[in-house]
């Protein structure tokens, strides 16, 4: 049975995140290390993990059914349209710009927007609609990410 519980690392910090029962939370370094052998042995419930952590209130959490899987296949949601938040950069500057854009130099990279476009265009052709859509949107200029490598937008 594959466990609906994940860790997640961002800069150093480690997230447990549990969808199905409405949880994400910070752990230390030593709760990682234990939640990683209970990972492991497949036959440890999910229960045993949160079990770590004598701050959850169980009752609290989600009762959602931990073997279910949920997937285009069995819900019927083919997401088949995206909106691509390609960068903070900016050429401009703009002093009224809700995003201060060009303070920050963060790009979504190349193989991440492919495989946003891929997966919609997947879906589009599995639930028998025949059209996607792709729009852009940004901290800043959203082409300025791919402005000066254009060549890498032929790939499709």
């Amino acid at each position: 049975m594959r466990k609906k519980i994940f860790l997640l690392e961002d800069h150093g910090r480690t997230a447990l995140f549990a969808p199905l029962k409405g949880l994400i939370m910070e752990v230390g370094e030593s709760e990682k290390k234990e939640v990683i052998k209970l990972l492991n042995d497949v036959s440890a419930p999910i229960a045993d993990i949160l079990a770590l952590f004598p701050e959850i209130d169980a009752a609290q959490l989600s009762e959602n059914d931990q073997t279910a899987e949920i997937s285009p296949a069995t819900s019927g949601f083919y997401p088949d349209s995206a909106v691509l938040f390609t960068t903070f950069d900016c050429n401009l500057r703009c002093i009224y710009c809700y995003a201060r854009s060009g303070e920050r130099k963060i790009d979504m990279n190349w193989k991440t927007a492919k495989a946003a476009i891929d997966f919609i265009i997947e879906n589009a052709k599995v639930s028998g609609s025949g059209k996607s859509s792709l729009k852009f949107h940004g901290g800043g200029e959203p082409t300025w990410n791919w402005m000066f490598s254009a060549n890498r937008l032929i790939i499709f």
